[in-house]
């Protein structure tokens, strides 16, 4: 390639020539979303690493460049998302189901970490995502690789998926999931303290068949965070846990349906414990075809915020993520700030998720 050093355009320094190329190559999109790294530009110009660093610092302090986080790339500033002189960062908010389809407690979640997000003063989006990602990771990876942000926020995705994601260049920031084994900055909830509260209680009135149909995702990984506390919880009462404890399922409403007709078809759950808002509905729904009465024929205990069930009548027993709570989304919005300064700090920041004790669950049926 011929050394542009060589034109005679301006009589400027060596220093100033590097950083008016790199910065005409910016502006002109030669790079879509990520600077090459200093030997190779260094290579390519002809000029030292030291040059190449220093026209850098000037353009990071022009908002031209930013940092994505240790060992990623530096991140090309578009010039459409910056407003007198301040960058203005690109956020994905990744949900494996499509925001209109999401059920209102999920969706309001999803539109807190966007309120969130705004606050801070970056651009928030809800990427669509196709109707087979839920269910299909190949499917989910074809259509993350397309996403073009400058953080992603995935809500409530598998190990895989996220791990699919780190390998990215973007830098990724969890709001729940399957975090516990990988190395990410990631807020979520902790239920260890309401899963042990639940299973004790449930044991004390008499339970032993008691099915918790978790989110599959959290099967896939053996040793999740959220699966293990269930396995071992179980086995702390003396109940040997196995898939009639954990079963597998598939996510839609005739996947929980065909589930239900299986347990009750042969030996029923004496309780049931349902993850979202969705699930509680169609459980409802099940219980009430069946003329199956709250708590006296099944106990019933709901993860869901504690806004979603404020009107239940009975009073719904509940293992609350209270994920309106302002600890939350002020952990997240901190975590933002980080990334955006360059700090991609990979930690985990759990907020702890409270057992309240309603009156959906009460002895278990003598049957046998």
């Amino acid at each position: 390639m011929e050394n542009f050093l060589k034109h005679p355009l301006k009589k400027i320094s060596l220093p100033d020539r590097v950083y008016e190329r790199l910065k005409t190559d910016i502006l002109e999109r030669r790079w879509k979303n990520a600077l090459p790294g200093a030997r190779a530009l260094a290579l390519e110009l002809d000029v030292s690493r030291n040059s190449i660093l220093a026209a850098i610092e000037r353009l990071k302090k022009e908002n031209l460049l930013f940092n994505a986080g240790n060992g990623h790339a530096l991140r090309i500033a578009d010039s459409r998302r910056r407003t007198a002189g301040r960058r203005r960062f690109d956020v994905a908010i990744l949900t494996l189901t499509p925001l209109h389809e999401l059920s209102c407690e999920e969706k309001i979640f999803a539109l807190s970490i966007l309120r969130e997000v705004e606050n801070a003063g970056f651009v928030g989006k809800f990427p669509s995502p196709p109707a087979a990602a839920k269910n299909n990771s190949a499917v989910a990876k074809t259509w993350l690789r397309r996403q073009d942000a400058d953080i992603l926020i995935p809500i409530m995705f598998s190990e895989e998926l996220l791990k699919f994601l780190l390998a990215g260049t973007a830098p990724v920031l969890a709001a729940g999931g399957a975090t516990r084994n990988l190395e990410i900055a990631a807020v979520g909830n902790d239920y260890s303290v309401p899963v042990q509260h639940m299973i004790r209680r449930l044991a004390q009135l008499g339970h032993r068949r008691i099915v918790n149909i978790v989110f599959p995702w959290i099967l896939d990984v053996p040793a999740s965070g959220l699966a293990r506390t269930i396995r071992e919880e179980l086995t702390a009462v003396g109940i040997a846990p196995s898939e009639y404890h954990l079963p597998h399922w598939e996510e839609t409403g005739a996947g929980l349906e065909a589930l239900l007709e299986s347990l009750f078809k042969v030996t029923p759950p004496t309780a049931l414990v349902v993850w979202n808002a969705n699930m509680l509905a169609g459980v409802l729904q099940f219980l009430a075809n069946r003329r199956l009465r709250i708590p006296e024929d099944v106990s019933l205990v709901a993860f869901v915020a504690d806004d979603v069930i404020s009107w239940s009548f009975p009073g719904m027993t509940v293992c609350c993520a209270k994920q309106n709570d302002e600890k939350f989304f002020a952990a997240l919005g901190r975590k933002l700030r980080e990334i955006a300064r360059g700090k991609n700090k990979k930690e985990r920041r759990l907020i702890p998720a409270i057992f309240i004790d309603g009156e959906t669950i009460g002895p278990a049926p003598k049957r046998s």
